[in-house]
C-alpha cells in the first residue's frame, strides 16, 4: 500500500532534517527544526488536522534525535518471569493504548506521529508498537485502514523485550501492512538474547544435555553444543545433585516428572511465595517432590527451572513453544534463582 507523507513532513527540508521513518544511523538535528525556546511552541511546520484532534506533535527531527526505529521487530511481554526481578512493578504492562478502529483517515506516519508524541509526553512510556492492518479488515468495514499503537511501560513487572521476528513465521497476522517499534532513548528495552539463559530449552535437546552431564553421551559434536556455560552453571548442578543423592533411578524419575509437570512459563510453579508454601512442583507431593528428593535438591532444581523457562522462545513439535520468560535478575544479582522468602 502506498503512503502519502504527511504536511507534517512534506512542509520539513528533507535534506537538513532528519527523517525519523528509516534505520539508518541518526544525525544531528538541524537549527532550523528545532523546538522553540521555553517549550512555548513547536517551529516546525504543524499538520492542522492532527493538532485539531490529538493536539501538538513532536517535529520529526525530534522523534529522530530521541528515539530509534526497529523493523521487522516485536515487542514481547514476558508472562511468567521473577516479579521481583522487575522493578518497579505495576499492575499491567500497557501504559496506554491507541486504536483507530477504521473510523478515522489516517496515513502510516500520521499515525506514527500520534503515538510517539502520546509516548514522548508519558513518562512511563520507553516504546511504541505500531501496526498498519489492511483496509478491508473485516472488522472494521469502513474502507480506511486500521492502526494500533501499543505503548509500552518496561518497568512493568513480568517485563518486555525485543524479539526479531521469525524468517519463517513472518508477520503474525497475514492482515497486517506495516509494523514498526519506536524505541525512546536511552533504551530500556532488552532484547531477550541480552537476559535469556543460553541453553537450547527444547525437550529432546534436554534429555541429551542430561545425558552429556552424567557421560552417558560422549558424542564432542552432541554434547559441545549443548552443553554451554550457563548449562554448567545453572543445569549441571542439579542434575549432579540428583544423581549424587538418588543414584540414575532419581535422576530418570526427577526429569520425567519434570518433563511431565512443565510449568505455563509462570515462576509461582517453581518458587514459592513463602517458607510454608507447600504448592509448587518441588514441594508438592502430588507433583515433583518425592520424585525429585523433596528439599535435598530444591534450590539447585529451580535455578536449572528457571535458566530452562528463561531459555530462548521455541516450538517443539508436540510440545509447543517453551522459554522466552525473563528470568534473569536485572537489578542486583543472582540470575535464575528464587527471591527469598519468609
Amino acid at each position: 500500500m502506498k503512503h502519502y507523507v504527511t504536511a507534517l513532513l512534506l512542509l520539513l527540508d528533507p535534506a537538513t532534517c532528519a527523517n525519523p521513518f528509516r534505520t539508518a544511523p541518526r544525525k544531528p538535528p538541524s537549527k532550523a527544526c528545532k523546538t522553540a525556546k521555553n517549550n512555548k511552541g513547536l517551529e516546525c511546520a504543524q499538520d492542522a488536522d492532527l493538532v485539531a484532534r490529538y493536539g501538538p506533535q513532536l517535529c520529526p527531527n525530534q522523534v529522530a534525535a530521541e528515539f530509534d526505529q526497529l523493523d521487522m521487530t516485536s515487542i514481547r511481554i514476558s508472562a511468567g518471569g521473577i516479579n521481583h526481578f522487575l522493578q518497579p512493578t505495576y499492575s499491567s504492562p500497557v501504559s496506554d493504548f491507541f486504536a483507530t478502529n477504521g473510523q478515522v483517515a489516517l496515513t502510516f506516519e500520521q499515525t506514527v506521529s500520534v503515538c510517539v508524541t502520546r509516548c514522548q509526553n508519558d513518562p512511563g512510556c520507553d516504546a511504541v508498537e505500531v501496526k498498519e492492518k489492511k483496509a478491508d479488515n473485516p472488522k472494521y468495514p469502513t474502507g480506511k485502514p486500521d492502526f494500533e499503537c501499543l505503548m509500552i511501560n518496561t518497568g512493568l513487572g513480568p517485563g518486555a523485550y525485543l524479539s526479531p521476528h521469525d524468517p519463517k513465521g513472518g508477520e503474525p497476522c497475514p492482515c497486517m501492512v506495516q509494523h514498526t517499534i519506536f524505541l525512546k532513548l536511552p533504551s530500556k528495552v532488552p532484547y531477550f538474547e541480552d537476559v535469556q539463559c543460553n541453553i537450547d530449552g527444547r525437550g529432546t535437546a534436554l534429555q541429551a544435555g542430561v545425558g552429556c552431564t552424567v557421560g552417558q553421551i560422549t558424542d564432542p559434536v552432541i554434547c559441545g553444543a549443548l552443553l554451554t556455560d550457563d548449562w554448567n552453571q545453572y543445569v549441571a548442578p542439579a542434575i549432579g545433585c540428583l544423581a549424587q543423592n538418588g543414584g540414575g533411578d532419581a535422576l530418570e524419575a526427577c526429569m520425567g516428572c519434570l518433563n511431565a509437570q512443565t510449568p505455563n512459563n509462570t515462576s509461582s510453579d517453581i518458587c514459592p511465595d513463602s517458607t510454608a508454601d507447600a504448592t509448587t512442583m518441588f514441594r508438592d507431593p502430588q507433583k515433583c517432590a518425592t520424585a525429585c528428593l523433596g528439599a535435598m535438591c530444591e534450590m539447585l532444581l529451580q535455578k536449572m527451572m528457571l535458566c530452562v523457562t528463561g531459555a530462548p522462545l521455541q516450538y517443539e513439535e508436540g510440545a509447543g513453544y517453551g522459554g522466552g520468560v525473563i528470568n534473569r535478575n536485572l537489578i542486583n544479582g543472582p540470575d535464575f534463582m528464587c527471591p527469598s522468602v519468609e
